[in-house]
């Protein structure tokens, strides 16, 4: 089965929506198409109506922008599994808003809790997308 690479490269930060919630977001300061930060759950959910919600993820974290190339050297997690991604703000329409999810779990591990402490940092993060498991 054909998989989809693709790269979700950027500072993580912290992304104010639906009232107060405060989702992990990616941003990308030196590209000059992004306005705003994309919400990481977000982005990822989307990509996997696209492709499947078998997920191959390697990521890595570092306090500078580095070259890829550099990074392979030093892989710091490598998940694999079947995935769940939700971000989605619920509403009332007598109160208003009530409460957000948000999570991206590969292989029963959630990656969002995983990244939320490194807010600050840079991710350089590669998943392989697959509507089947690795191997059928």
């Amino acid at each position: 089965m054909p998989t989809q690479k693709i790269i979700y490269s950027g500072q993580l930060v912290t992304v104010v929506r639906d009232e107060d919630y405060e989702a992990l977001g990616l941003y990308e300061p030196d590209n000059e198409d992004q306005r705003e930060p994309e919400i990481l759950a977000e982005a990822i959910k989307v990509d996997m109506r696209a492709y499947g919600n078998y997920l191959s993820v390697r990521y890595w974290l570092t306090h500078r922008q580095t070259p890829p190339d550099q990074l392979l050297a030093a892989t710091l997690n490598t998940l694999y599994g079947n995935t769940d991604a939700e971000y989605q703000a619920h509403y009332s329409e007598i109160t208003g808003y009530l409460w957000t999810d948000e999570w991206l779990k590969v292989g029963g591990h959630d990656l969002i809790e995983r990244l939320r402490p490194m807010v600050g940092d840079r991710l350089h993060m590669e998943i392989e997308y697959s509507k089947t498991p690795k191997g059928e």
